[in-house]
């Protein structure tokens, strides 16, 4: 049985590599099948981001009877510097003595900005 040659000449596999070469796969079902496991993983971590991103269920509301109220208890609690609305849980918690656990988000922020400025349109024109 003879061993094939590499061909150097041989066309790029759609994952880049060039087919042929020793050690890698002859059949470009695997690099398909390689592609296709990773849009899945992106799939997955997308979905994942999307769920912790979107879940309702991440705040708390502490009201008063009035604005003088809120203030009052927002300066005792050392808490005003954080801002007299909507303030980070994590910097609450510091502020208070603890910690709490940390959790990582992703946020496409650079894409989502492209986007909008790409289909802005000036005023008026």
């Amino acid at each position: 049985m003879t061993t094939p040659k590499t061909d150097k000449n041989a066309p790029a596999s759609p994952t880049g590599a060039a087919t042929g070469i020793s050690g890698g796969s002859l059949n470009p079902l695997d690099a398909i099948s390689a592609d296709l496991k990773g849009f899945k993983d992106r799939i997955e971590a997308e979905n994942d981001r999307r769920a912790l991103a979107t879940d309702p269920e991440y705040f708390v509301c502490v009201f008063f009877q009035s604005r003088a109220q809120k203030e009052a208890f927002l300066t005792a609690a050392g808490l005003l510097e954080l801002g007299d609305k909507y303030l980070d849980g994590t910097e609450v918690a510091a502020k208070m003595g603890f910690s709490i656990p940390k959790v990582e988000i992703t946020f496409h922020e650079e894409q989502t900005n492209r986007m909008i400025t790409a289909n802005m349109k000036p005023i008026g024109g």
